[in-house]
């Protein structure tokens, strides 16, 4: 019992000197959580959320979520854990920036104000938090990625209510590229990917550019698969006529409808599934395995979290 006791009070202590880490991906329907030891999966679970608890991937109800994660990790044995968490992809947006004049400007978001018009962001840029990342092109061109402030605010929130230490929120574009990074490390320089998730409650692409996402559109889970193809084919047509440096093409597909026949042939191009566990990139331990855990090709996000965990 003395043991015990000394144990018990040398907990946070040990907690601060040795941080365990949970990364979580966030969405509307659910929590999906992972965590690594040793560089195998020692824990990987998918936890519904009740409905209206987070829409549009703004939490609805920031107490009764920080709650909920809060209990969960002391449940599963992960108390004062630290956290890294995916945001929900419809949180994060992106736009490609040319900069006028052929030259980076001095003062880029006083640039951005004038051009909020053409931006046709769904939030404010007053309103939002905003990243530029400079890409490798001419005319001088960067990546904008912007998240509502009020909605960032809102998970920091929760996770507050819930007693974690927070390390870091990601948006999902730039967290995804990551993730299909060991696919494109020997790329040619003149290669477009298309990310296609094939999700329960709708689609999305993303195109990426040297390591960057450069394009993103969604469309909803009721479309047919054979007019998800044909839009996604006309967003490639499209795009490789403004960008005629993309010679070649990688279709890479992940996401829990990805697997599924007859949508690469509808497509009419070759296309490859994206599947962390069957690639060899994460491990599961024998004991991480559960009914609740989700199928491989669902792991992209995370597996961009774990990327993110072993950048230097």
């Amino acid at each position: 019992m003395l043991l015990a006791g000394v144990q018990e009070r040398l907990a946070p202590f040990q907690a601060w000197l040795f941080p365990r880490r949970v990364l979580l991906e966030l969405s509307d329907q659910a929590i999906t959580a992972m965590a690594l030891r040793h560089g195998q999966v020692v824990w990987l679970e998918r936890i519904p959320l009740p409905e209206g608890l987070c829409q549009g991937g703004e939490p609805q109800q920031p107490e009764a979520l920080g709650d909920l994660i809060g209990d969960l990790l002391i449940e599963r044995g992960w108390a004062l854990a630290h956290v890294r968490a995916l945001l929900p992809a419809a949180a994060s947006h992106c736009r490609l920036v040319q900069w006028p004049d052929g030259q980076w400007p001095a003062d880029p978001e006083a640039v951005l104000l004038e051009r909020q018009a053409q931006l046709a962001l769904p939030v404010p840029l007053q309103e939002a938090d905003l990243r530029l990342v400079p890409l490798a092109l001419e005319p001088p061109t960067s990546l904008l990625v912007a998240v509502p402030a009020d909605l960032l605010e809102a998970w920091i929130a929760v996770f507050a209510t819930a007693g974690v230490a927070l390390d870091g929120l990601e948006a999902a574009p730039l967290c995804l590229c990551r993730g299909v990074e060991p696919l494109l490390r020997d790329a040619p320089g003149d290669q477009l990917t298309a990310l296609v998730e094939l999700g329960a409650q709708g689609s999305q692409l993303l195109l990426v550019r040297q390591g960057l996402p450069v394009y993103e559109r969604r469309w909803p889970a009721a479309l047919e698969p054979a007019e998800l193809a044909a839009q996604i084919r006309q967003c490639l047509s499209f795009w490789r006529q403004q960008d005629p440096g993309a010679a070649h093409l990688q279709v890479l597909l992940h996401g829990p409808r990805a697997a599924a026949p007859g949508f690469a042939a509808a497509l009419q191009t070759p296309a490859s599934v994206v599947d962390p566990l069957a690639l060899g990139w994460l491990q599961p331990a024998e004991r991480a395995r559960s009914s609740a855990a989700p199928a491989g090709v669902e792991l992209l996000g995370l597996w961009g979290l774990v990327m993110a965990e072993q950048s230097p």
